[in-house]
């Protein structure tokens, strides 16, 4: 018996959150069950965004009676530097329940200056920074060939991927940390906030 109330309070609240694209891209996404109207959930989420995003990067770009996009920023430190993180919130309204989404996180350098999605280390592979190197390279003005045959010798290339794959690793469970901490104080929020009758 036990076991059945206890499925029922985790499927009352949540349906799961998952944290990347089928690519392995950072996605957030999750539907959160809760006792409220549409309308009382979007106003306490409004409200938390407008508390919570007080950096010149907060828009709202959409308010409709069913969905809320906003753009903010975030900053991580990974190695004593600092990365400013953007990205989209997304939140689709029903009653007693709403979809949250974070994506559109922006790209983050690489020790070598490459810019990359936000990716989950274990599909960040060989080939994609491979051909990421080399999409920089042929934007090179000059010094093409030497770095092109610097990728080329597997000894190098490996010592880069290795590396990048580490720095990306870091950057992205600290990226999701960081999103599960918003995720959770707007649950938090919309859970717990009475109606204000004054």
């Amino acid at each position: 018996m036990k076991i059945i109330i206890i499925t029922l309070l985790i499927a009352s609240y949540s349906y799961g959150q998952q944290y990347t694209e089928e690519n392995g891209i950072f996605h957030y996404k999750d539907v959160v069950e809760v006792e409220k109207s549409k309308e009382d959930i979007k106003s306490i989420i409004k409200k938390w965004s407008a508390v919570n995003f007080n950096n010149s990067n907060y828009v709202t770009r959409l308010d409709t009676d069913d969905e809320l996009v906003i753009k903010g920023s975030f900053s991580i430190k990974t190695d004593g530097v600092k990365e400013d993180i953007d990205f989209t919130m997304d939140v689709a309204f029903k009653e007693e329940r709403y979809k949250l989404e974070f994506y559109y996180l922006s790209n983050v350098n690489n020790y070598i200056g490459i810019k990359f999605p936000i990716t989950h280390p274990d599909k960040f592979t060989k080939e994609q920074f491979k051909s990421s190197c080399i999409e920089m390279i042929n934007q090179m003005g000059f010094g093409k060939k030497m770095a092109l045959k610097r990728i080329e010798k597997e000894k190098v290339f490996n010592k880069y991927y290795e590396r990048s794959k580490a720095d990306m690793a870091k950057t992205y469970f600290k990226v999701e940390d960081k999103i599960k901490s918003l995720a959770l104080s707007i649950k938090n929020d919309v859970s717990n906030k009475k109606k204000d009758d004054w």
